[in-house]
């Protein structure tokens, strides 16, 4: 989606009216975390939109995802990912989830469980 009057590209995720009471705890972890703008391994948050309801977030939309280039190395290039882009992509994902934990308190939801 493009914002009209800045001509930025941005992603938008839309949360439904309808969410359970662990997804409005995530909304509202989301929403801190969005706030934070120290740590450059999580991405920036420029609002959010409240319409018919439903709760529409804004934030920086990202060249690709990590689902999107595993995919593309294994399946459509039929190689691997070298161990040092696999280090620099490890190193980045404990760089933001140590940040999560040590400035906010918060523990992101993939790990709650492990």
């Amino acid at each position: 989606m493009m914002h009209q009057k800045s001509g930025t590209i941005m992603a938008v995720k839309r949360i439904l009216s309808n969410v359970d009471e662990r997804e409005q705890k995530e909304l509202i972890e989301l929403a801190v975390v969005m706030r934070s703008t120290n740590c450059v391994n999580i991405i920036q948050f420029f609002g959010a939109i409240f319409k018919d309801g439903d709760c529409w977030i804004c934030m920086e939309l990202m060249d690709s995802s990590l689902d999107k280039f595993y995919k593309f190395v294994y399946g459509v290039m039929k190689s691997e990912i070298p161990e040092e882009i696999l280090g620099k992509i490890a190193v980045a994902t404990l760089n933001a989830l140590s940040y999560l934990k040590s400035s906010l308190n918060i523990i992101h939801r993939g790990m709650q469980d492990y």
